[in-house]
């Protein structure tokens, strides 16, 4: 017979999850059994459902395409039948799935606006397709939201717009580059990017310095620009910008769990800017060099596996840095000082 019921809670929070089927053999599905889905963009339900529970789909806010071939009511806007249809730019009663993928990124069109949902390939550094079949496009709202790994991103001249919430959260986000193209920015399109060091504004829209206009793209900035490329510098996966004179390490974009943070940066010191090591929960032990000269906010915050920090100065010149606020919260760590790194490890 196959399956015959999805139960309650079964998807819930499965974020990488596209696209699903409801199989004819299922009758039921159980609350919250999709809920917050975030990535979910496409569900077919099948002919034999008859019920849907309480939550089943909310907030899946990226769920533009219903395919419904069961005889329930699925209607756009609807909270009915489990928030199934609330988010939904189309419902329809047969066909296969119309979003595409392209390049890793996938696109949906209605209505002839043509719509980025998001992005399924691995790249952290991303530079997003020219256009869609020779047309401009949209990001849609909640596009990249919660894209931790996401480190850059340029936005190519024919986006037209960024939708709301489309990449808050991008914690690990440094640099984005805006095209001349893009007239508007939904609200809150970048909160919580904290680490949005570098803007390159392109476009006429006002983008200032400390900003919550423009969905907070300029909130963060040290620098906001209108030309040029990136100055935002990789050093042996160790992720560093410069701004008035003052280096700072952004964060770490490489594979190692046993850190060994550069002795310098180009001879001089440097700061472990905010929320760097924020939530790097697989972060066990890390060896700071006397050359930093401030550890800022939440730059550990959260490291729960965190055991060890060797530091190569003296107790006095730890006790003399700079240190934000929670900078080590949820940390539980043992500290050496005057470390003597030995030999065999990499600068």
């Amino acid at each position: 017979k196959g399956v015959t019921s999805i139960g309650s809670w079964a998807f819930s929070s499965c974020t990488s999850l596209t696209s699903i089927s409801i199989p004819d053999s299922v009758t039921s599905i159980g609350n919250r059994a999709f809920s917050g889905c975030t990535s979910l963009t496409s569900v077919t339900i099948g002919k034999g459902v008859t019920s849907i529970g309480e939550d089943a789909f909310g907030d899946c806010d990226k769920l533009v395409e219903v395919i419904n071939k069961s005889n329930l009511n699925i209607a756009k806007g609807s909270s009915d039948n489990g928030y199934v249809g609330y988010y939904a730019l189309k419902v329809k009663t047969d066909g296969q799935s119309d979003i595409v993928n392209k390049n890793d990124c996938l696109f949906y069109t209605y209505n002839n606006i043509n719509y980025l949902l998001g992005y399924v390939g691995n790249d952290t550094n991303i530079n997003l397709p020219k256009n869609l079949n020779g047309e401009n496009y949209q990001i849609y709202k909640f596009a990249f939201w919660d894209c931790t790994s996401l480190t850059s991103i340029t936005i190519p001249d024919s986006v037209t717009s960024i939708g709301r919430s489309a990449f808050s959260n991008c914690r690990s986000l440094t640099s984005i580059t805006i095209s001349d193209s893009v007239t508007s920015i939904g609200d809150e399109a970048f909160s919580g990017c904290y680490k949005l060091v570098e803007v390159i504004n392109k476009s006429n829209l006002n983008i200032t310095k400390h900003s919550s206009d423009n969905g907070y793209l300029g909130y963060y900035a040290l620098n906001v620009k209108t030309d040029g490329q990136s100055d935002i510098v990789n050093k042996n996966d160790y992720l560093f910008y410069t701004y008035n004179n003052i280096n700072y390490l952004l964060g770490y974009v490489g594979n190692e769990t046993n850190l060994n943070l550069p002795e310098n940066y180009n001879g001089e010191n440097y700061q472990i800017y905010e929320y760097a090591f924020y939530n790097c929960t697989s972060l066990t032990s890390v060896i700071i060099p006397d050359s930093v000269t401030r550890i800022g906010n939440y730059a550990f915050y959260g490291g729960k596996e965190l055991k060890t920090i060797n530091y190569t100065g003296s107790e006095a010149q730890w006790e003399s840095i700079s240190k934000g606020d929670a900078w080590d919260w949820g940390t539980a760590y043992n500290i050496n000082y005057n470390y003597v790194i030995p030999t065999n490890e990499n600068a």
